[in-house]
């Protein structure tokens, strides 16, 4: 497994646990708003605004987990060094940035067998879901 996989493994690791935490704080939110029978006061308007923050941390927490999450499936859809004499001729070019495919750039096929610079198709998929030649599904949600 690469240094760079490793990282983002620890990265989820780490959301997970933000998440779980705040999660357990979700839970004992509900039990005191389902157990309050008494008017709201100030001091329960104070308590609904930090309600209202942690809410609004875990939303981040959960979009920074996804972004992290999208990052680690893309590292693992496969790539190699271009290699022009073991190339068949079908694909020359990325058809994102439409360069032709140098010696020794790094390309990531995709599952429909579509080839791009690394950089290209990474940038792509952290806001698309497939492939940008046939739309064929690349990442799963």
């Amino acid at each position: 497994m690469s240094h760079n996989n490793n990282l983002n493994i620890s990265n989820l690791r780490h959301h997970v646990d933000r998440l779980q935490q705040m999660l357990n704080d979700w839970e004992e939110l509900n039990e005191v708003i389902t157990s309050s029978t008494e008017d709201v006061s100030n001091a329960d308007n104070d308590s609904l605004l930090n309600d209202h923050q942690i809410l609004e941390a875990m939303q981040g927490a959960c979009d920074e987990f996804s972004r992290d999450l999208r990052t680690v499936k893309i590292n693992m859809l496969p790539s190699n060094e271009y290699n022009i004499e073991m190339s068949n001729g079908d694909q020359l070019s990325c058809a994102i940035c439409i360069n032709d495919f140098l010696s020794k750039e790094i390309i990531r096929t995709l599952p429909c067998n579509h080839r791009f610079h690394v950089e290209c198709i990474d940038k792509w998929l952290q806001s698309n879901s497939t492939c940008p030649m046939c739309r064929a599904r690349v990442i799963h949600e």
